[in-house]
Formats: C-alpha cells, sequence, structure tokens
C-alpha cells in the first residue's frame, strides 16, 4: 500500500536531546530498504487497506471530512461532526 513512496537513506541519525542514535545500512548480503516516507502516504496507505479489507464490515462507516472530537473509552464512543456542517 506504500510501494513506491518516499526516499530511500544509507543512515539515519537523531539526537535526542544529547544522546545520538544511528542506524546504518545493511550489510550488502542483506535484501533491507530504508525509506523515509511521509505520514500522509501512511495514514493514506492504512485507510486504502481498510477500506480494502473492511469494506464489507457491518461496522465499517467511511467518514472522510470528518474530526473527531471526543473519544470515550469507557463507553466505547467517538463524537464526529462534518468538517463543513459541523454536525
Amino acid at each position: 500500500y506504500v510501494k513506491g513512496e518516499g526516499v530511500e537513506i544509507n543512515e539515519l541519525i537523531i539526537y535526542v536531546g544529547g544522546k545520538k542514535m544511528s542506524a546504518g545500512a545493511a550489510a550488502p548480503d542483506v535484501d533491507a530498504e530504508n525509506f523515509i516516507v511521509d505520514r500522509n502516504f501512511i495514514v493514506a496507505a492504512i485507510a486504502r487497506y481498510v477500506k480494502d479489507v473492511h469494506a464489507k464490515d457491518e461496522y465499517y462507516h467511511a467518514m472522510y471530512n470528518s474530526r473527531c472530537q471526543y473519544v470515550d473509552y469507557e463507553n466505547k464512543r467517538v463524537l464526529v461532526r462534518d468538517a463543513e456542517t459541523q454536525k
């Protein structure tokens, strides 16, 4: 679902405070690829996957162009509003 997106990288270095974390490329004999992918592509890929797999499920209801206002975990409810009508 994300194939073909992103930028291939050879080495990744992240600094958290004063601590350096790095990850190098895999050994030449290992079949591994490292990519940086924008989160929007990841979210779109997840949405496509969920639609492909669960479109016919009883509880699946796609709600594009909506905003999640509140999640009530204890009562298993989610308050969602349409981004244009606010209803």
